[in-house]
């Protein structure tokens, strides 16, 4: 006699008909299922009474009746708020989950439904106890002044959903929830995250006016079976609820909050004291502006009064004893928003609780991602001087660089400005009707010209230097003359007005006087870049400054349009040639070179757009912390772009000759291969093709085949399984709360760690 566990005979009497050796299973009868342990979650009552065979023994097998699935009662059931019983039954019955033991399988097959529709295979028995060290919340300045203290409740949110809530404790930074009994929490999946939230509320209800206090996050799966847990959990301040919550349980289980402002204050210290050697750089947790390190506790007004007294004292200290006075830490800072005192265990609930457990590390939580921002009090000043020099210095290398000189790349080979590149890409493309290795062949051969072409700059300077990209001096002048096109010179006529801040009347008579200066392809023009200037300033269509107003000592400049800086000085007689000393904001991001100074001819140093400074008081707080979050954001996307750009650039025009050198030698050698193919087709070239050729489209196709496959049935399958492997080589490991830093024993006090200042 053959004994198949509950879950699999269930299982069965859902496919068909079986002859089984103690009957016919999904006819009328089956095998009576184990009886359930002490701790099991119990159906509900309804279906109990409701549950039937999966088919009639009256019933034909054209006449099958589907069994009702078993639900489980939920632990924290979702309340009717009319609390109407014909609602509550209704909202139970779409809830409530299936038997985890008898649907198990379902982790496996559809996790992303298993995770919505199973019941637990374990519980969270958690007990609310204390806090201490709350922060009141402020906000506004009467809550400043008088240091209200917050009504303190907490949330219950298991993956992110809210499943209870606690009474209010009125006016203390030290609630205890006494008066709310231990509750159970039904966890389905084994990285379930748990997070207590603590707010402060001004209302009744709990319902609206709550103010945030802190959080702290866990994952039950840390958590061993059927072993008490009780102690101090760290909170977090509200301000760094972003991301996931598997990363923010991540970064509190390598370090307590508290540590990250502890690290700022020591690198403050040590640079107050002049241990710091000049330009040292913070630590990467101060760096990291994301993230709040620390608050002020609100103080009364006695307080204040006496801290001020204290400040004064030590500035009047300072003068008798000639001692610079260092600054004062406030008494009131806090490195974490408190903690929590908790007591809580994980039990299992189901049947085969070995099975079960690891039939959950299949699924997957739902979660809720919160947006990254900039903390305001480490936003950076509002500098829209800043801001648009930012700007403009990707606009350079992203637009100027490689955008518009792509750009101007195509339409060289489009205008037919050179015969032999445009008529080799002609002959590849005719060729492949003839075949398709003979393309391939000129087709790279084609791309070996035109990075040889690249090698030489005044190639390189010929096929990628338009209108939109040139520089403003003689040479660009000649290279966009040479293009023979009105709207090329309409954009370099326009880019030395907007360089020199000048303004265009008349925009009609600008293109037409373009069209005057183009010359044949390849001819030289017949006025210099000088001359230009000089008429420039005296149609009465534009209104463009002179030179001479446009350079003095302390204004800001761009040389040849690109690196920014500060005028120091101007030496020897006005004019075009005159030199000027140059100041630099920041480093070369072409060469990388740290030479903050330099010496120019006047006519290689532009303007640049000088934004007048706005008072404070006139900007709304909401526009200030907008513009320094988004002058932030820019200068982020700064030092991350600029850099690639650089050498992506560099790359191309043969910073890096052995590089490119292997580049072009693949190719004519793929080239040459693709030749003797074409003419031999017995030769061995076609094994050497089809072999890379092979490895190109193995790439491709595993590619294609990852993303067309990503999505299915099978692949999450495979995933689920592999979950479960991996957790059953590991033994399923459950340190907490040996893991969590956040983590205190129940005896230990609440202490800020002493910041050494030796």
């Amino acid at each position: 006699k053959i004994t198949f566990p509950a879950w699999l005979q269930h299982r069965l009497q859902s496919q068909s008909c079986l002859q089984l050796p103690w009957g016919r299973m999904g006819c009328g009868q089956s095998s009576e299922a184990n009886p359930q342990s002490p701790t099991a979650a119990k159906p509900t009552e309804s279906n109990r009474e409701e549950a039937k065979p999966l088919v009639s023994s009256e019933a034909t097998n054209e006449e099958a009746v589907v069994e009702q699935p078993v639900l489980v009662e939920a632990a924290q059931p979702l309340e009717s708020k009319s609390q109407n019983k014909e609602t509550q039954k209704l909202i139970n019955k779409i809830v409530n989950g299936e038997d985890f033991f008898l649907n198990r399988w379902r982790c496996v097959e559809k996790p992303d439904r298993a995770y919505y529709t199973l019941g637990p295979y374990a519980q969270l028995q958690l007990e609310l106890v204390e806090a201490r060290n709350l922060i009141p919340s402020s906000t506004s300045g009467f809550d400043k002044y008088w240091q209200d203290e917050p009504d303190a409740f907490v949330k219950v949110l298991v993956d992110d959903t809210l499943k209870y809530q606690t009474k209010t404790v009125n006016n203390s930074r030290a609630p205890k929830w006494s008066q709310d009994p231990p509750q159970k929490f039904d966890i389905i999946a084994n990285k379930t995250m748990v997070r207590l939230h603590v707010y402060d509320s001004d209302s009744s209800t709990n319902s609206e006016l709550v103010d945030p206090l802190g959080f702290v996050e866990f994952c039950v799966g840390d958590m061993p079976f059927d072993q008490e847990i009780e102690g101090w959990l760290e909170l977090r301040f509200p301000a760094n609820l972003q991301g996931t919550n598997l990363e923010r349980f991540a970064e509190h289980c390598e370090r307590r909050e508290e540590s990250l402002g502890i690290a700022g204050k020591k690198h403050r210290d040590k640079k107050d004291k002049g241990d710091l050697e000049t330009g040292g750089a913070a630590p990467e947790e101060e760096r990291d502006v994301s993230k709040k390190v620390k608050t002020h506790v609100p103080s009364s007004l006695a307080s204040r009064a006496m801290k001020q007294a204290r400040i004064m004292g030590s500035k009047a200290a300072s003068v008798v004893t000639g001692q610079a006075v260092l600054p004062h830490e406030d008494d009131n800072v806090q490195y974490n928003a408190g903690e929590i005192h908790v007591k809580m265990k994980l039990v299992q609930v189901t049947q085969d609780p070995v099975m079960d457990s690891l039939y959950a590390h299949a699924l997957t939580p739902s979660y809720c991602t919160y947006a990254t921002f900039v903390q305001e009090e480490v936003l950076p000043q509002l500098d829209l001087q800043e801001l648009v020099d930012d700007v403009i210095d990707i606009k350079i290398k992203l637009l100027d660089d490689i955008c518009f000189a792509c750009y101007t790349f195509v339409m060289y080979i489009l205008s037919w400005r050179s015969f032999v590149l445009s008529g080799t890409l002609l002959l590849a493309i005719l060729s492949a009707a003839k075949s398709g290795m003979l393309a391939y062949g000129i087709l790279h051969i084609w791309v070996a010209v035109c990075l040889l072409y690249l090698s030489k700059e005044d190639w390189r300077n010929e096929l990628t230097t338009g209108g939109l990209n040139a520089p403003l001096n003689q040479e660009g002048y000649e290279l966009v003359a040479a293009w023979d096109k009105t709207n090329e010179m309409f954009n370099f006529l326009m880019r030395i007005i907007q360089a020199r801040l000048g303004e265009v009347l008349s925009q009609q008579d600008l293109v037409h006087f373009a069209g005057t200066l183009v010359c044949e392809v390849g001819g030289k023009p017949d006025v210099s870049y000088d001359e230009i200037l000089k008429v420039l300033h005296d149609v009465w269509f534009l209104d463009l400054p002179h030179a001479s107003k446009l350079h003095d000592a302390g204004d800001l400049v761009r040389v040849k349009e690109r690196r920014r800086g500060e005028i120091m000085k101007l030496e020897g007689p006005d004019g075009p040639n005159q030199k000027v000393t140059v100041k630099f904001d920041e480093k070369d991001w072409d060469t990388g070179e740290d030479d903050m100074e330099g010496i120019f001819l006047k006519k290689e140093v532009f303007p640049r757009t000088d934004i007048p400074g706005i008072p404070r008081a006139l900007v709304p707080k909401s526009v200030k912390a907008l513009l320094a979050t988004v002058q932030y954001q820019v200068n982020d996307v700064k030092e991350q772009v600029l850099p690639i750009l650089s050498v992506l650039k560099a790359f191309f025009t043969w910073k890096y000759p052995l590089y490119m050198s292997a580049v072009i030698v693949f190719l004519i050698a793929r080239a040459s291969m693709s030749f003797i193919g074409f003419m031999d087709e017995e030769s061995w070239a076609h094994f050497i093709i089809a072999i890379l050729s092979g490895i190109r489209n193995g790439i491709l196709g595993l590619a294609v085949i990852a993303a067309l496959f990503s999505q299915s049935r099978g692949v999450r399958i495979a995933i689920g399984l592999f979950n479960m492997l991996k957790s059953k080589i590991s033994g399923d490991p459950r340190p907490a709360p040996e893991n969590w830093k956040f983590f205190k024993p129940v005896s230990e006090p609440y202490s800020t760690p002493v910041v050494s200042q030796s």
